[in-house]
């Protein structure tokens, strides 16, 4: 499979894994060992923000509009998902417009004002061997697009996954035999 590090798996209408159905992946990292990504457009409830944050040993950060949930693994480490206008010790590009930082300094720069303009806080990740990603492509579980990186950062995350379809021009009918499963 060609590299795919800095671009979005999309999940297929028929997809009934309850953690990715609807989901778009930002592909963050590639190794010999597999992929890192990050569900970009699944925030986490309000009501459980503070509790989260608290979890992972920070104190509540106003600044903070947004939790997101990145995936399955690691979900008690946070990870800032942002533009490359800001670096710090660990920080990692992933692509010329986006980096990865998961050191606490972007947290209190955040908080301070210091931080990213366009920036979205994450908790755990989604990872895959190189075989089992390459086999649930194969499948038709996912979608693998270069969709803009605009979508990192839009805040209609509701509506992301169909508006990827419709980006792409595609119809998500056609994939999910006349039954979207859109509710």
């Amino acid at each position: 499979m060609k590299k795919i590090k800095n671009q979005f798996l999309i999940s297929m209408p028929k997809m009934s894994d309850s953690i990715f159905e609807k989901s778009i992946i930002y592909i963050c990292e590639e190794h010999t060992d597999g992929y890192m990504g990050i569900i970009i457009n699944k925030p986490i409830s309000d009501k459980n923000k503070n509790e989260i944050l608290n979890e992972l040993g920070t104190s509540k950060i106003n600044n903070i509009s947004n939790i997101y949930f990145g995936g399955p693994v690691k979900i008690n480490h946070g990870l800032v998902l942002h533009t490359n206008s800001y670096k710090t010790k660990g920080t990692i590009e992933i692509s010329t417009n986006i980096s990865l930082t998961s050191n606490d300094k972007i947290i209190n720069d955040i908080e301070t004002g210091k931080g990213p303009k366009k920036y979205m806080f994450v908790v755990g990740y989604s990872g895959w061997s190189h075989s089992q990603l390459e086999q649930e492509i194969e499948n038709g579980d996912w979608l693998l697009s270069n969709l803009n990186e605009k979508y990192i950062f839009q805040k209609n995350d509701e509506k992301k996954w169909e508006n990827a379809f419709t980006d792409l021009g595609l119809e998500i009918k056609m994939f999910a035999g006349g039954n979207s499963g859109i509710s």
